[in-house]
């Protein structure tokens, strides 16, 4: 069944538990995904960046009717979304979550460019996710790994001042395969902070691949 994405998360943070977030580039690999929840009885967001595919509007018109006819709570999220003119073609598509990232930008304009979007996207009952701190790449994980972590000060004030119904934090992950030999060092105590300071808000990762099954499991006990 296709649900907004607000609704999986707001359940999973009240009861302590993660949903994947899968990253659709093809039919064939949604198809998949979405299987692979009914086989788990799982909640799912299928995650799709513009780019990823030749037409976006096809694409997420398959994740929809794949979400509705699931036996299984499914949102349909754009991911990554840079602008707000990229994040209205997911609403117009028909998706029910967008991601607007800011992250590498100042403050308060992240503050100013996510607050619009979630104006604009509650406006037609759509969920907003934004990112505080900044995940970075894993090819330059030395630098990206410990440069822009979410500061929970900041998060507090973010939260309160755009109302986005879920924070993707920066807490020592990175996006894509990390070289040979490392692994990312998650920062288990900033994440433990976030989470006290924002008991109810659903706390987003970013840049799973690659990290250790056994982190992935402690930070989703942890509130992610």
């Amino acid at each position: 069944m296709l649900v907004k994405m607000k609704e999986i998360l707001d359940r999973a943070c009240k009861e302590n538990y993660a949903v994947a977030a899968a990253n659709v580039y093809t039919e064939l690999n949604a198809r998949a995904f979405v299987e692979a929840a009914e086989e788990l009885n799982a909640p799912l967001i299928l995650n799709y960046k513009v780019g990823c595919h030749p037409d976006t509007d096809d694409i997420i018109k398959i994740c929809l009717d794949l979400a509705k006819k699931s036996k299984v709570p499914i949102a349909v999220n754009l991911d990554h979304g840079d602008s707000k003119e990229m994040v209205l073609s997911g609403i117009r598509a028909g998706v029910t979550g967008v991601m607007i990232d800011k992250s590498s930008k100042p403050f308060e304009e992240n503050v100013k460019e996510t607050k619009k979007v979630v104006e604009i996207a509650h406006t037609v009952g759509v969920s907003v996710e934004a990112e505080l701190g900044h995940v970075g790449v894993a090819d330059n994980y030395v630098v990206d790994g410990k440069s822009a972590l979410t500061k929970v000060e900041d998060a507090v004030r973010f939260v309160e001042l755009t109302d986005v119904d879920c924070l993707a934090v920066a807490i020592g992950t990175a996006h894509g395969a990390y070289p040979k030999g490392m692994k990312p060092e998650i920062d288990f105590e900033r994440l433990a902070s976030l989470r006290k300071a924002l008991p109810e808000l659903p706390l987003v990762l970013h840049g799973s691949s690659g990290t250790d099954i056994e982190d992935i499991r402690k930070v989703c006990s942890m509130g992610i």
